[in-house]
Order: C-alpha cells, then structure tokens, then sequence
C-alpha cells in the first residue's frame, strides 16, 4: 500500500472503498506490458476526479514518470 496504514485506518469506509480500487489499479498498472507512466497517469487522475487524493500518490507518479 502506498498510503500509511494509519492514514488508511482513520478514513470512512466509501474513501477505504475508493482507496482499495486505485491500489488494486496500480498493482495491475505494475505488472502490464502498456506504458506504465500514462496508464498510473490516467488511473490517479481518474480516481481525483471523485476523492481527494494523498500526496503519496501523486509522489509515487512523479517517481514513476522520472524512471
């Protein structure tokens, strides 16, 4: 997980719900053959759309797109 467990354990459960999807996104993005960088891009954007989104996300894209 890219967030802090703690962090994790004081959300509700509907931001827990949407935090499980883009965790389970990114481990899919990982292990694709597609352009890593663009698809992680396109996933945390998507999932902003609708929750506020931790800065380690946004840190761990910018990682990503540095590589």
């Amino acid at each position: 997980m890219i967030i802090s467990k703690e962090f994790y354990d004081k959300c509700c459960p509907s931001y827990k719900e949407g935090i499980d999807e883009l965790e389970q996104k990114i481990d899919e993005i990982k292990y694709s053959d597609e352009d890593m960088a663009t698809k992680l891009c396109e996933t945390i954007m998507k999932f902003s759309n609708s929750y506020l989104t931790p800065r380690e996300y946004w840190k761990y894209l910018m990682q990503r797109i540095k590589s």
